[in-house]
C-alpha cells in the first residue's frame, strides 16, 4: 500500500492549491477561482488525501504525515505567490 503515499501527497498538494486559489487574497493569479467550487474541490481532494494516508499506513502515522505536508504546503504557496508578484513587478531581489 506504500505505492499510495505519492498518490496522497499529491493529491494533498491539488487539494491545497485550489484552497489557496480560490481565497481572495492569493497572488498566484489574475484572478481567484470562484470560492466556494474551489474550496469544495479544494476539500474534496484533502479528505480523499487524509483517507488514502491513512490507509496506507497506520492510522495515527497517516494522519502525522497528512497534517505535517497540508502545513508545508500551506506555508510555501503564499510564499510562493509572493516570488511570482515581485516577478510581475519586475523586481530582482
Amino acid at each position: 500500500m506504500t505505492e499510495l503515499i505519492p498518490f496522497a501527497m499529491g493529491l494533498a498538494g491539488v487539494g491545497c492549491t485550489l484552497f489557496y486559489l480560490a481565497s481572495k487574497n492569493q497572488t498566484l493569479l489574475s484572478r481567484s477561482l470562484p470560492s466556494f467550487p474551489g474550496k469544495l474541490a479544494g476539500a474534496l481532494c484533502l479528505v480523499l488525501s487524509l483517507w488514502l494516508f491513512g490507509s496506507s499506513m497506520q492510522p495515527a502515522a497517516g494522519v502525522f504525515v497528512f497534517s505535517t505536508w497540508v502545513m508545508v504546503l500551506l506555508t510555501l504557496l503564499p510564499v510562493l505567490g509572493g516570488f511570482v508578484g515581485l516577478k510581475r513587478s519586475g523586481h530582482d531581489g
